[in-house]
């Protein structure tokens, strides 16, 4: 049996050619990051690139710049003399038989060494090892590499974060030959201008008009949440803008919005007619003119349903035409195929070959170019057609923000607030979350507001504090706070346990242990969570548990805002909020008559006899950053108390059931949970084990019951009892009555009903 036929032009594909493939390529911004690509190029030694970042971040753009690069003038004349390659791995590895493939990638290796100054691209080289492994081809990689130093031609290696280690493992000269280049996401003018050129795609794909304002909400949005439903910008961008798109598309041919905005406009003027309430501009009309209102409105959406029909039924007829001429011209290229396997047969050899000359061939041809006219004539029109539906249609902020709600489950109305109004809220907000520390934030809060406004440095962590105090008194509840007002991301806190990094080689465990040793392909557990989600921010609890060189990692940190992980990439802390707590110095804070200059300097000398730092210490804002909590007093305890009753009653809330407490047994169970040592930490678990189980009896027992559960506490058990249930039944009643009316029924007794239901608890 013969070797499958191949192509090795289209498995190596010439870098004009591949440019030729994508013809609505332009390269736009980011002239500095190729011109590090292209100075790494002319190198002597090590001019071999593994390319890096993360998925989306436009690394195959970058490379293709190279070759776009070429007709600019001040390309120097070595570039311009080196031909790029770029492998398909899937076509490659397309037959599955480890002797085809090793035979492909000998003519791969023969044609790139016999073309001087050939450069190799491999778009996905976590692909290509994978599929090394699978097939049987494991010396490919070597194969490569023995090239490589040999110095028959250069590689461009490119790989996203997951599949770095995974490269870079595979032969222990990798890094020794090949230039590690991290790719960044673009930022400024170079991502503005990257955007531009991809919203022009994309305005031409779907023939809907993109505004400026739905383009920058994208870009925020795609920029603040970082949620892994999106890719890394500039792709997440545009993935989002597309979808949303694709979006706004169905709905607006299905639900015309021309026709939405006629019957709401009729909408109005009937309810101006009938209650005498509606828009100004129409109060302000007469009734004879409301009335001649109404019948032009009837008339325009008689009209429109008219022609949108029609319109409809000519895209029908237009697409079943299209679907018959497809089947016409199939059938020819059949008819004709049949002839050419016949004069096959009857070719003696020797004779001149006359496959496909004969007329009836020749007619064949003549019809199918005939029907190939008319099905681009009838592809044309119905273009046209869509054109013209889709050329009032502009993609507008609104429809973004539902997309990316859809996307990531943040309601639109977290989505639209403003960050200058969580900004000026913010500090009330965080003084009703962390009660009566308001020292600490007013701090946080002041390096919040600097960051807004721009004031704060650049290179460096948006925030560096170390808090010090008891346990349970606040401290990582203000980092949850905090989180919960900017972020809306309960995944955006990144925890470090450092009673975890113990240990001198714990480094390994935040940055990845080095090359070869287990655990490297995973990476570190720090440097990972950033590359992924780099706007966040990293608790590191119980600092002085850590071991020194740990701690050391922490001031590249904390002085320049990056980290180099082991495989040689840096990730950035720009945008992250980096807070460190301590339990040291609790007994230098018994109650908040202390002067708190004195305990603050006590507690810094404690942290420096437990290990930590100077240095560590002074780039927390030249200490000024090092926070001491108070100890939580009987009357904090009895807030805490009242804010953990309303989140039971909020969620308690959606069953038509509140548990109700009053003031003074409050006021009792603060005061006999109150703890200096403990804080507030035993006031969830009280909720957990005496408050909960009984709302969760009413629930399980007795499904749709709405009411009040009055409870009491009794000081000598330290329990809760529930002393009676003054079930609603007239709100139970209204909403069984509601859920039995018919679903077609339009004379509005089920919203009366469940209206009734709704406001009936409590």
């Amino acid at each position: 049996m013969s070797d499958p036929i191949y192509n090795i032009d289209e498995i190596l594909m010439t870098g004009t050619k591949y440019l030729e493939a994508h013809p609505d390529f332009k390269f736009v911004g980011r002239t500095q990051e190729r011109r590090g690509l292209q100075e790494i190029l002319l190198q002597k030694d090590n001019n071999c690139i593994v390319l890096t970042g993360a998925s989306g971040v436009g690394m195959t753009s970058l490379v293709m710049g190279l070759q776009a690069g070429k007709s600019e003038a001040t390309t120097p004349p070595k570039l311009l003399n080196m031909p790029f390659f770029f492998l398909d791995v899937d076509k490659l590895f397309e037959s599955g038989e480890s002797t085809q493939i090793n035979k492909i990638f000998r003519d791969v290796r023969r044609r790139l060494s016999a073309t001087p100054g050939s450069t190799l691209v491999v778009e996905n080289m976590g692909n290509f090892v994978d599929s090394c492994g699978k097939a049987g081809c494991s010396n490919l990689m070597n194969a490569l590499l023995g090239d490589i130093k040999s110095g028959k031609y250069q590689a461009i290696l490119e790989t996203p974060y997951e599949d770095l280690a995974k490269v870079i493992k595979y032969n222990s000269e990798m890094k020794a030959t090949y230039t590690l280049f991290d790719v960044k996401e673009p930022k400024g003018e170079d991502l503005d201008a990257i955007v531009s050129e991809s919203v022009a795609g994309l305005e031409k794909f779907h023939g809907i008009r993109i505004s400026k304002e739905a383009v920058k909400l994208a870009t925020q949005l795609a920029k603040k949440y970082r949620t892994g439903a999106l890719q890394a910008l500039p792709t997440g961008i545009t993935q989002l803008l597309d979808r949303a798109l694709s979006s706004y598309a169905l709905k607006a041919h299905s639900e015309p919005i021309q026709l939405a905005a006629l019957q709401k406009r009729l909408g109005d003027i009937d309810a101006v007619l009938t209650t005498g309430a509606g828009p100004e501009d129409l109060l302000a009309m007469k009734k004879e003119e409301l009335e001649a209102a109404k019948a032009a409105t009837e008339h325009d959406i008689t009209e429109f349903n008219a022609a949108w029909d029609a319109r409809q039924a000519e895209l029908l007829k237009i697409y079943t035409g299209n679907r018959k001429i497809q089947a016409k011209i199939t059938g020819y290229e059949e008819q004709l195929a049949s002839i050419a396997v016949q004069d096959a047969k009857d070719q003696k050899p020797g004779d001149t070959p006359i496959i496909g000359d004969s007329p009836e061939a020749q007619q064949l041809h003549e019809n199918i170019a005939e029907w190939n006219g008319k099905l681009q004539a009838g592809t044309a029109k119905f273009a046209e057609i869509t054109a013209g539906v889709n050329k009032d249609l502009v993609l507008g902020e609104a429809q973004v923000l539902d997309k990316f709600s859809e996307i990531t489950g943040i309601p639109v109305k977290k989505l639209t607030q403003s960050d200058r109004e969580k900004i000026i809220g913010l500090e009330k907000l965080l003084n009703e979350g962390v009660f009566d520390q308001e020292h600490a934030t007013k701090k946080v809060f002041n390096a919040v507001k600097n960051n807004a406004a721009g004031l704060a440095d650049e290179g460096k962590p948006k925030g560096c504090f170390l808090f010090l105090g008891p346990s349970g008194v606040g401290k990582t509840e203000l980092v949850k706070v905090l989180n919960q007002i900017m972020f809306d991301d309960p995944n955006a806190i990144f925890r470090l346990d450092m009673s975890e990094y113990m240990d001198k080689n714990a480094t390994s465990k935040l940055i990845g242990p080095p090359p070869g040793l287990v655990g490297f392909e995973a990476g570190g557990a720090l440097t990972e969570a950033m590359k992924t989600k780099p706007i966040r921010i990293v608790l590191v609890d119980e600092i002085e548990k850590a071991h020194p060189d740990v701690l050391n990692l922490f001031l590249q940190v904390l002085d320049d805002g990056r980290l180099t992980d082991s495989q040689g990439v840096t990730v950035s802390f720009e945008d992250t909020y980096v807070i460190f707590t301590s339990n040291i110095g609790q007994n230098n804070f018994p109650d908040r008559n202390v002067n708190y200059e004195d305990a603050i300097a006590k507690s810094i000398e404690e942290l420096k006899e437990a290990g930590v730092r100077n240095e560590l210490l002074n780039r927390f804002g030249g200490k000024r950053n090092i926070i001491g909590f108070y100890p939580l007093e009987a009357p904090t305890m009895c807030k805490i108390v009242r804010r953990e009753l309303n989140k039971v009653n909020k969620k308690l809330e959606e069953k038509g059931l509140k548990i109700d407490l009053s003031d003074a047994e409050i006021d009792h169970i603060g005061k006999d949970l109150y703890s200096p040592s403990n804080g507030a930490r035993a006031v969830p678990g009280f909720f957990a084990d005496e408050v909960k189980p009984k709302a969760s009896d009413i629930i399980l027992e007795t499904p749709g019951a709405r009411g009040v559960l009055e409870m009491c506490y009794d000081p000598a058990h330290k329990s809760v009892t529930l002393v009676e249930f003054k079930q609603d039944t007239l709100a139970a009643d209204a909403d069984l009555a509601a859920a039995r009316v018919p679903a077609n029924d339009s004379s509005g007794l089920a919203a009366k009903l469940r209206q009734a239901a709704t406001a009936a608890p409590g």
